[in-house]
Order: C-alpha cells, then structure tokens, then sequence
C-alpha cells in the first residue's frame, strides 16, 4: 500500500425501532476483498458491543471509487503522484 493512498469515510445511522438496523456505507479506493470481509467483521463487532445491535441486522456498504473519478484539490486521483 501506498502511504496516503487510501482514505475510508464512513457514516453510519441507526433507525431507531424494534428492529434496529444499523447502516455504515464507506467510500474508499479498491480495496482487496480479504481487507473489507475483516472490516466488515469489525464494524459489525463494533456495534453489538456499542449499540448492542444483533449482528444479523448491521449492514456494511462499501462503494469503491476509483482514481479517474476522483479529485482532490483540482487534480483528478490518476494524475496525482504518490508520495
């Protein structure tokens, strides 16, 4: 990995309710599968132990966005050198 290269946002909601469902949704670079199932894991920990939500009811979205339809500070991701 590239340092700086990745950046999660994550915002999550929960609806109050019997049935609470928690909704965490994070944009963030191409990531590789294995990386995302242990987030996944994770967050969803995460809320059992903080909202004590069960852990059939978390949802994880990921939306992956990648360079050439991103831009930061004018420069598109593609054109913009790691460093």
């Amino acid at each position: 990995m590239r340092r700086g290269a990745f950046r999660s946002t994550i915002q999550g909601s929960v609806f109050a309710g019997v049935d609470d469902m928690p909704i965490v949704t994070i944009q963030q670079f191409p990531r590789d599968l294995s990386q995302k199932r242990e987030l996944a894991r994770r967050i969803t920990e995460a809320f059992t132990e903080v909202y004590g939500a069960k852990p059939e009811s978390v949802q994880v979205f990921f939306s992956e966005v990648d360079r050439e339809s991103w831009a930061k500070g004018g420069v598109m991701g593609c054109d913009n050198t790691p460093g």
